[in-house]
């Protein structure tokens, strides 16, 4: 793990692109400390003026969830200056909550100052050396990758030989599991996955199966077996796919995502909310609740009644992300 430091307030606004992955546009920034060392980021929306105050309860309280945080730090990325009333919500809910706010910053263009101060804005430093580049704002990255026609026909041909009928648990435990080891899947095994994401009960196995491993996989195939068969459904498998779970390997995550969002850029319209869905719960479980947002809004612009795409959706708009988010 490489140990960056910012001896000034602008070189520490510098290195937020590189917490979050990306360079935020028209956004709220909480920083979480711990013993003066950063603890990641979260993003949210710039909210106007009527929603100030719920935005700044809400993101305190998820600061106050951070394991070990004892302090955050809060820039707002606007065109102009910020309004210091939300700075002023901010230390409140700080002090309600027990932590230290070390201070509220703007971020316009490539200057940043205090908010409330009456100072002019200062030129951003640029991003320290050992940090990684970032290209774009929150919003890169969302859209579907590019399909060859050959590559879109030959998986069409593949899911036609695709009976569901005639899938398995264990074949569909299997093309899980080489999308989240593997960068080189079949148009079968894609096949198959493009059918999983489709339907609720296969969908569900896979997600338990990315999140943790084959193992859990084949558990929680068992289970919605015995489900349907009259038996409740065991909680901690549950719990998994609603974020109450140990924190995920995230290149499993991150493999799967980039499988989900093939499928959904390769299979026709009637399909292609399902894996758009699981696109959505994968950019969420990782903590990109903006991408998540996004496919989730694709799904329902399709399907208005997708069911999990709406629970996503709800998700996001609701402030809440996974609790693994808050530990270390």
């Amino acid at each position: 793990m490489n140990i960056v430091s910012a001896s000034t307030e602008g070189q520490f606004l510098s290195m937020i692109p590189a917490l979050l992955g990306h360079t935020p546009t028209h956004s709220v920034v909480v920083i979480p400390f711990s013993n003066g060392r950063t603890k990641g980021a979260m993003r949210i929306d710039l909210p106007d003026t009527a929603r100030t105050d719920a935005v700044a309860r809400m993101a305190t309280g998820a600061m106050c969830k951070v394991e070990g945080a004892d302090a955050f730090a809060v820039a707002l990325y606007t065109d102009t200056p910020a309004d210091a009333a939300i700075a002023g919500r901010f230390a409140h809910y700080a002090t309600v909550c027990g932590l230290r706010l070390m201070g509220a910053f703007y971020v316009t263009g490539n200057a940043w100052g205090i908010v409330g101060a009456d100072t002019t804005p200062e030129p951003l430093p640029d991003t320290p050396a050992g940090l990684p580049t970032v290209e774009g704002d929150q919003h890169h990255g969302t859209r579907l990758p590019d399909v060859d026609p050959a590559d879109r026909a030959a998986m069409l041909t593949a899911m036609v030989r695709t009976d569901p009928a005639d899938l398995d648990y264990a074949r569909i435990l299997d093309a899980a599991e080489n999308a989240a080891t593997s960068d080189i899947l079949t148009d079968e095994a894609r096949a198959i996955l493009a059918v999983t994401m489709s339907r609720p009960a296969l969908r569900d196995v896979a997600i338990v199966s990315w999140a943790t491993d084959r193992f859990t996989g084949d558990r929680a195939a068992d289970a919605q077996n015995e489900w349907e068969n009259g038996a409740e459904y065991p909680q901690e498998l549950a719990a998994i796919i609603w974020g109450d779970a140990p924190r995920p390997d995230s290149t499993r995550l991150t493999r799967a995502l980039e499988v989900a969002r093939r499928v959904a850029a390769t299979v026709p319209d009637d399909i292609k909310p399902g894996p758009l869905a699981v696109a959505a719960w994968l950019s969420w479980a990782l903590g990109r609740s903006t991408h998540a947002d996004a496919y989730a809004e694709e799904a329902l612009n399709i399907d208005p009644e997708h069911g999990f795409a709406r629970i996503i959706r709800q998700f996001i708009q609701a402030g809440h992300t996974p609790d693994w988010a808050y530990r270390s």
